[in-house]
């Protein structure tokens, strides 16, 4: 019934309504799209699963799943605690799946230790873990012979026999972490005299983007050894392809093999330099790491995934004839990433995706036109508004050469992600100061996903002009409406030295006004920095940069780059 072993999905306590699951799990529940997650578990098993929800002690328990009437599925189930208060993540293991898994992962390891055998040759095993090598010799009749060693004492085994500057060379690599490691040493490790050379070879193992152990082969032989073709490289961080390999593997699945059904997704992490920057790169690379492994096991063998740019990935997908289930599939990975870092949850980033796709040979003959229709497709996703995929059409989005002279690359301010704050700032500068279409709501939405910052609300004509917003956890327009007169408020005016009001705990609110505070705390907020400017007309209005994470200490050193962004609004007509 589903491809997929392991499935995870997050579910909200009590009433058990599923947040987000991968593409087979929604294919699975079929008309009960919108059941609770405890309707679709056999009745029998209903108690055991209640129970663990309520301990969420990731013990593994047995239930069955309702397919059809008088047709159950086994599974295995856990149940720990979500990423914020009010979800419970449910990991399940299928075990028809699993048994499948099972016979064709003994159907390769078989054919493996044949090859090994015929060639008389040894694997070898890594675990970096437990530190241990395991040698194995493979027969042809079907005999093993197994060795274990520290990864010490496999060294000075090595020591004793070969070079020590190729031994030490070796060893510091896999040391090292290098995705493929391989040594041709003069001799035999095993074989007698008349052996020339002992190739040795080992490839890393990834598990949610970090190597985990190390597989290969111990090979002796008479000949030279051969240089084999360049093997692809991995991204060290998520282990998935680099971009220079994802890129020439689509464009020969497109170009040379004009391979049907083949489809290609851009997926860009939304406000990823606000994760670095208010979080940490360390919290930054867990993001990516999670994210990297949300998409493998969603898209598993039915395509190939590289890292496209620092928070930027590709997805090529096979046989992608059924437009519904890639919309299941892109609709699984953006719900799953959501519900993994979800709003509100305090000291953690909330994350989300922006995801683009076209087509071959549905939507262009070509892999340049197929990626530049990808690539508009998530700038769409963008503009929309973010944390949304959007499959490219034609009868909505125009033609390639219409999309061609759209050029809407351009509008990307720091597509390689190395500029500095002020330089952003100067470049929206020169674009406004140019006369160049630049409408507010874009550029509002170009310094929150460039310099930074959580959320930003721009009050018009002191709060009773044109109100603007952008980024993440901005509270809703009600909310907004509900407390916007308290940047009037004489006590907030009191606090204001040159234009700007900064706050970097509103708790300090509390014996200042109580009133405010209680404003303040309803919208969510933590720290605040205001910058007062005068629109085109001469109106008042205020820049309100938020953050409803964590507690900022802003940074006096951007003080002028805050100051010029109102210079910047001071162009719009706010009223």
């Amino acid at each position: 019934m589903w491809k997929s072993v392991c499935h995870s999905i997050i579910i909200k306590k009590n009433l058990y309504d599923i947040v987000s699951a991968d593409a087979q799990f929604y294919s699975f529940m079929g008309n009960r799209l919108y059941s609770p997650f405890n309707e679709l578990i056999d009745e029998k098993n209903r108690d055991s699963f209640y129970e663990h929800a309520a301990a969420m002690d990731g013990k593994w328990f047995a239930a069955e799943l309702k397919v059809d009437e008088g047709f159950n599925l086994p599974v295995l189930m856990s149940i720990v605690q979500g990423n914020i208060s009010e979800y419970i993540c449910v990991s399940l293991y299928a075990l028809d799946a699993a048994m499948r898994q099972i016979e064709e992962n003994s159907v390769k390891i078989d054919l493996l230790e044949k090859v090994l055998g015929l060639y008389g040759d040894w694997g070898l095993k890594c675990n970096l873990k437990t530190q241990e090598v395991t040698i194995q010799k493979f027969r042809i009749d079907e005999t093993v012979e197994k060795s274990k060693y520290s990864i010490d004492e496999f060294e000075k085994m090595l020591l004793a026999k070969f070079s020590k500057e190729k031994v030490v060379k070796f060893f510091a690599e896999l040391k090292n972490g290098n995705r493929d490691v391989e040594e041709c040493f003069d001799g035999a490790l095993y074989g007698g005299n008349d052996i020339k050379y002992t190739q040795i070879k080992v490839s890393a193992i990834y598990a949610d983007g970090e190597i985990k152990n190390y597989a290969g082969f111990i090979h002796e032989g008479n000949e030279q050894v051969v240089n084999v073709e360049r093997l692809p490289v991995l991204d060290s961080l998520t282990g998935l392809l680099s971009k220079g390999d994802i890129t020439e593997y689509a464009t020969r699945l497109i170009d040379v093999e004009h391979r049907k059904g083949i489809t290609i997704a851009i997926v860009d992490v939304d406000y990823f330099k606000r994760v670095n920057d208010t979080f940490g790169h360390k919290t930054g690379d867990e993001v990516l790491t999670k994210v990297a492994a949300i998409i493998k096991n969603e898209i598993g063998e039915d395509g190939v995934i590289g890292r496209f740019g620092g928070d930027e990935f590709m997805i090529v997908l096979f046989n992608a004839f059924d437009l519904e289930y890639e919309r299941e599939r892109l609709r699984s990975i953006k719900n799953m990433v959501r519900g993994e870092f979800p709003e509100n949850s305090e000291g953690k980033p909330s994350t989300s995706l922006s995801i683009g796709c076209a087509s071959y040979p549905k939507d262009a003959d070509n892999y340049e036109d197929v990626f530049t229709l990808a690539d508009f497709a998530l700038y769409r996703a963008k503009e929309k508004g973010r944390n949304r995929y959007i499959i490219y059409d034609k009868s909505k989005h125009g033609s390639i050469n219409d999309i061609k002279q759209i050029q809407f690359g351009s509008a990307r301010l720091n597509s390689r992600g190395d500029m500095s704050k002020s330089d952003i700032i100067c470049m929206i500068l020169d674009k406004v100061t140019r006369g160049i279409d630049y409408p507010i709501e874009k550029l509002a939405d170009d310094l929150v996903d460039n310099i930074g910052i959580q959320h930003l609300i721009i009050y018009g004509n002191n709060g009773r002009g044109k109100i603007v917003t952008a980024g993440q956890g901005v509270p809703d327009s009600k909310l907004i409406e509900e407390t916007k007169d308290y940047i009037l408020d004489g006590t907030v005016l009191s606090l204001y030295t040159d234009n700007v009001l900064v706050i970097n705990d509103i708790s300090y609110m509390k014996s200042k006004s109580p009133k405010v505070y209680e404003k303040l705390n309803k919208e969510g907020l933590r720290s605040l920095l205001h910058i007062v400017f005068r629109d085109n007309k001469g109106s008042r209005c205020v820049l309100s940069i938020e953050s409803a994470e964590i507690k900022v200490t802003w940074n006096e050193n951007d003080l002028p780059n805050f100051r010029l962004i109102g210079f910047i609004l001071s162009h719009y007509d706010f009223t």
